[in-house]
């Protein structure tokens, strides 16, 4: 058994997203053969909540939230020239902004790492990881170091750019691309969620870096198949996803404006179903004044939304990692129409387990033929639903989580015995 301190510096619990739900669930599969310690930017409050998922008994929470952070006799000035030069302190670096996360976060770390022989710190975020990784090698040289990169970030921040030429966005890029070119050289263990993000990270590095695939996957117990015979004939499509981040809006919007016409030709009737946080509704304007189109914002459950639907669509052009939705749609029984890019990553078989479609007209068809053929509905959905099951539910991608770790300290430990 291991110890592992992991940092997450986002609210994440309960998940309600996908970056969340892989954080979730890579903490609950870690702690069922390890020790583990989470540190948090969240409230001690919100995880003992009582909601489900219940967050796991046998993890060490440590928050942030009300602590006073770093201080120096630079403090004597006002908090946000204190701030400043206290950041470049923490980074060494007269080219960087004051950092609250680090500020705040770096006196707990360092009391934490201080206290506990870590084997293994685990870092969920290219920022805490930019923040943090110095400080761990330098207080706690013998614990190793693992990123579990969600996305590509250079690749995500370039892709932006297309919906926002904003300088900043290509600094975040530059900034990412020169970091995950390093990687080789600050981390002992690298996580992608896909085979074409393992690829582009180990190109990066000239292949030195030691980086394995644990993909996204689903709680099937948690997501039942949904055993309804005339699932087919319900005229009701579902699209699941964060309505602010720009890749949805993106695909959305194509959908509404070349498909969803196509498709209300041929099923008046139809209606489309839209779960997802929205802050800015302008660029949906349209949709929310059509009745056709039910908008219903963040969810505590969205089962019964799986259940009141008929086919689950991905119409994404861009983003990077995997869609966690489609795996839920297939864990509870809703076929599954995306684009190329919306399946990326997913070990999913064209015409077997998801229908792929990147124009509009090809797109319409897919959809209208699930709808109208039964057998065809019903066979693509029990597929998928058996292919989840066997590849992608959490509790078998757990086991892939703990043997790498396993093997990681394994080989760390007949490293050391060498020297």
């Amino acid at each position: 058994m291991a110890k592992i301190l992991s940092i997450i510096p986002y609210e994440f619990y309960p998940p309600k997203y996908g970056g969340a739900l892989r954080c979730f669930h890579i903490l609950r599969e870690m702690a069922k053969e390890h020790e583990v310690t989470l540190l948090t930017v969240q409230s001690l409050q919100d995880f003992n909540r009582k909601t489900e998922p219940s967050f796991p008994d046998n993890i060490k929470v440590v928050s942030t939230s009300d602590e006073p952070g770093y201080r120096s006799v630079f403090n004597i000035f006002p908090e946000r020239i204190a701030n400043a030069i206290n950041s470049r302190l923490l980074k060494r670096s007269l080219f960087v902004l004051g950092n609250l996360y680090l500020l705040r976060t770096y006196p707990v770390l360092k009391q934490l790492l201080r206290e506990n022989e870590f084997h293994l710190v685990n870092y969920e975020s290219m920022d805490s990881f930019a923040l943090l990784q110095k400080h761990v090698r330098r207080l706690s040289p013998k614990t190793l170091q693992l990123y579990d990169a969600h996305n590509v970030d250079s690749t995500l921040w370039n892709q932006f750019r297309r919906f926002d030429r904003n300088a900043a966005l290509k600094k975040y890029a530059n900034d990412a691309l020169s970091m995950e070119k390093r990687f080789h050289s600050t981390l002992d263990l690298c996580f992608t969620c896909s085979e074409a993000d393992k690829k582009k990270l180990d190109d990066l590095n000239k292949g030195r870096l030691f980086v394995k695939v644990i993909p996204n996957g689903v709680d099937c117990a948690a997501r039942p198949f949904v055993e309804n015979v005339d699932k087919a004939g319900i005229r009701n499509l579902l699209f699941c996803g964060t309505l602010d981040y720009a890749p949805n809006t993106e695909g959305i919007l194509w959908f509404y404006k070349t498909v969803f016409p196509v498709l209300k030709q041929r099923f008046p009737e139809l209606t489309l179903t839209i779960i997802g946080k929205m802050n800015q509704p302008g660029p949906y304007q349209d949709l929310v004044n059509d009745s056709s189109v039910h908008f219903v914002g963040p969810v505590d459950d969205v089962r019964p939304y799986y259940v009141a639907s008929s086919v689950f669509i991905v119409p994404l052009f861009s983003g990077s990692g995997t869609r966690l939705k489609i795996l839920e749609a297939a864990s509870m029984g809703n076929p599954v129409v995306s684009t190329t890019i919306g399946a990326e990553g997913l070990v999913l078989e064209n015409g077997r387990h998801i229908r792929i479609a990147d124009e509009p007209q090809e797109f319409a068809v897919c959809v209208s033929e699930l709808l109208l053929n039964k057998e065809i509905f019903n066979e693509q959905r029990h597929c998928a639903h058996t292919l989840v099951r066997q590849k992608y539910d959490w509790s078998v991608i757990g086991q892939a989580i703990n043997r790498e770790i396993n093997n990681l300290l394994y080989l760390n430990s007949k490293k050391i015995a060498v020297l």
